[in-house]
């Protein structure tokens, strides 16, 4: 899927969010998602902790939103999937790993392909 040509601080390809590709019909899950892309984008940019632990903060958010709407058991366990990764992945940044383009990449697949499959799904598009 190809990504608008802009550039974020790093001088790479910014991470955003398109209604056009990427809406799910619902205004607040949209938005939430929207967060996610600039969370990522912000992520890769910034390449810190700080940035990696307000990413899985608004990932856990934005989790415990959607779970209230009533998801399926394979839903939820994608997002358990994802938090044990990201929790792992925390574990090992506290310790002094790097972010790296490896971490920048999975988590900007996982998104992608979550939200235009099992999300779209979910929400009837």
């Amino acid at each position: 899927c190809a990504l608008p040509i802009l550039k974020n601080k790093s001088n790479k390809m910014a991470f955003k969010w398109s209604a056009e590709e990427y809406s799910v019909k619902n205004g607040e899950m949209d938005e939430e998602h929207a967060g996610l892309f600039a969370g990522i984008d912000k992520l890769d940019a910034e390449r810190s902790l700080a940035a990696y632990e307000e990413l899985v903060g608004k990932v856990l958010t934005h989790f415990a939103d959607e779970e209230k709407l009533g998801l399926s058991d394979a839903h939820v366990d994608m997002h358990k999937g994802l938090v044990e990764i990201a929790t792992a992945k925390m574990g090992e940044l506290k310790g002094g790993a790097a972010v790296d383009d490896a971490l920048v990449k999975l988590l900007q697949d996982w998104l992608m392909n979550h939200i235009k499959t099992t999300d779209m799904q979910t929400y009837g598009k």
